[in-house]
């Protein structure tokens, strides 16, 4: 009976299946790209961004021209006059104050102290302006609102980064994990088959005479346990497929594809070795790219602006007020010329200024604590690169041992089964070689695994996925 390299040639014809199959390998880059098009919670993160795009607007609202509309009647009083007013208030966008203009119209009998509502019987054109000159007059409330606005609306892209690295490193190892999984299908599958086409001859052979009974029984025995180590893996890679569902999608209805066996790859690729100018080069990019750093920046901005705010609100108010008032057609009263301008300037000084102080000293604290903050992330980073590096080394280097070992032991049952089809071995030793040979196969695929997994934590810290999403800001 020829026995020896069964095994090997079921390896073989298992090779030759996935050959076939090649036309419709599932790679790395097929779940990328699902990923980003139809993975629920990334797109849910994306909403954030027209969540922000809302709030810049309602802080722009701050600058929105405003229409007043007002009358006043006093027809039960001392004075029974009357007056209307209409006014169109427009903000500064660069400096405070704001710039009005409208028409206003009163009748009856006021008093001459009203002299802002006090017109003649045509009414009167109104054109004014108010300016702070200290305090709110570069900066203020207005303009603090809508740049804080826009920060946060920029603090939106690292988040959404921060996630999307974090997904992209869920979906690698979930590819990877269904890869290895797959494989260990094969070599596990692969030797059952030994075992189940051996007992088919050894049944024949103990009919004749040729074998002991105990070689059949043997036999059936390993059948049995090498189907169980088969369901075993068979219920492991069926897991992993459902797994990687969740983010390998249909790009029309983005339902869940559970993937077939069929579209396994027919080989195992393996990634480049990444030098030590690579890892440098990585994490010089990394100290640019890296969402943490970019979150970091923003809130050091926004807090400066609430440094800026507090500064400005301990200097004094002084505002000065224009007024121009033209009389429309019609009679004006003796006391008022037909064109009048009117100025109010005001001093106001803050004597206690605690609150504005107590601000300043909050947002000074703030920047230290976020400077210590982003002193420490460029060291997280740059020895999470190194480590991670150095296991991508270590990891590799074990891989390849390991492939060495296989091919000894690949030898040793080649050997085995030369010897055991004249009669020179028994079925116990071509049975310890068989398994050692698939032990010597899943340590290669346990390694290669690891070394997957090394890749895809390395390419997460380096942030090699943050430059798809967004420029860093120049300083």
């Amino acid at each position: 009976m020829k026995c020896g390299n069964q095994y090997l040639s079921s390896l073989l014809l298992f090779a030759s299946l996935l050959t076939a199959w090649g036309q419709g390998d599932l790679r790395e880059q097929d779940i990328i790209d699902s990923l980003k098009e139809t993975y629920p919670p990334y797109l849910a993160s994306l909403i954030e961004q027209d969540l922000a795009n809302a709030r810049v607007r309602q802080a722009i609202g701050a600058f929105d021209t405003n229409l007043s509309l007002k009358a006043e009647n006093g027809t039960r009083n001392y004075y029974d006059g009357s007056n209307y007013e209409f006014l169109l208030d427009r903000p500064f966008e660069q400096i405070g104050g704001s710039l009005y203009g409208g028409y206003r119209l009163s009748n009856g009998f006021l008093p001459s102290y009203k002299r802002h509502v006090r017109t003649g019987s045509g009414g009167e054109a109104v054109l004014g302006v108010k300016i702070p000159f200290l305090r709110d007059f570069l900066f203020n409330p207005r303009k603090a609102n809508l740049s804080k606005a826009e920060i946060e609306r920029e603090l939106v892209k690292p988040t959404i980064t921060l996630q999307f690295i974090d997904m992209m490193k869920t979906a690698r190892l979930a590819y990877y994990d269904w890869l290895i999984q797959g494989y260990t299908l094969i070599n596990t599958r692969a030797l059952l088959k030994v075992a189940e086409e051996r007992q088919g001859a050894f049944e024949k052979e103990v009919e004749q005479g040729a074998r002991p009974e105990i070689i059949l029984i043997d036999n059936q025995r390993l059948v049995i346990e090498r189907t169980i180590a088969y369901n075993n893996a068979k219920t492991d890679f069926e897991n992993t497929t459902y797994t990687l569902s969740l983010f390998y999608r249909d790009m029309g209805d983005q339902k869940p594809i559970m993937v077939s066996f069929e579209r396994m790859p027919s080989e195992l690729l393996l990634y480049p070795v990444i030098t030590d100018a690579q890892r440098a080069q990585d994490t010089k990019s990394a100290l640019v790219y890296h969402p943490q750093l970019q979150r970091l920046d923003l809130l050091q901005k926004r807090t400066q602006i609430e440094l800026n705010l507090a500064k400005n609100n301990q200097k004094p108010d002084l505002s000065l007020a224009l007024e121009l008032n033209q009389s429309v057609n019609g009679e004006s009263p003796k006391d008022i010329e037909d064109t009048e301008l009117t100025s109010l300037l005001k001093f106001t000084i803050p004597l206690g200024r605690n609150e504005a102080k107590g601000l300043e000293e909050e947002a000074l604290s703030k920047l230290e604590q976020l400077s210590k903050q982003r002193s420490y992330a460029k060291e997280v980073i740059t020895t999470d690169i190194s480590m991670m590096h150095n296991s991508l080394n270590n990891s590799y280097e074990t891989y390849s041992l390991a492939q060495t070992h296989e091919s000894l032991a690949k030898k040793l049952l080649e050997a085995e089964g030369k010897m055991f089809s004249h009669g020179a071995s028994d079925l116990l030793q071509l049975q310890l070689r068989e398994q050692t040979y698939l032990q010597a196969q899943l340590m290669t695929l346990k390694n290669l695994h690891l070394f997957y997994k090394s890749y895809a934590h390395y390419i997460a810290v380096s942030a090699r996925d943050a430059k798809y999403h967004y420029t860093p800001f120049q300083n």
